[in-house]
């Protein structure tokens, strides 16, 4: 991640190679944040092949939390989690759904 060095820039963060790209990385850190704040574990620990059930050990109390939590985050994106195995299962279906229409060449 960098920090830009425009002169009047207050808050400025580009994450990744374009700006479409910068905010899909931001999206994937805000999912990180949510899923480590359900499950009450640090957000390094957060990777993608970590499964919900079996390395998270997901109840029904914590997925519902999370449903909730990404819900309310993502402008009320409803998730179906018997869909979900893993933590980057879960990424693909919410970044990418608030990416359905736009090409993948603007990310590259």
């Amino acid at each position: 991640m960098q920090v830009c060095k425009h002169r009047y820039c207050t808050v400025c963060i580009k994450a990744g190679k374009n700006e479409l790209a910068s905010v899909r990385a931001l999206m994937d850190m805000s999912l990180n944040a949510l899923i480590a704040d359900t499950f009450e574990v640090e957000i390094d620990e957060i990777e993608n092949a970590l499964e919900l059930r079996n390395d998270l050990g997901m109840k029904q109390t914590e997925e519902v939390e999370l449903k909730e939590n990404i819900s309310e985050y993502f402008d009320g994106l409803e998730v179906n989690m018997n869909h979900m195995v893993t933590i980057g299962d879960l990424h693909q279906m919410v970044v990418d759904h608030e990416f359905e229409d736009i090409s993948s060449e603007y990310f590259n």
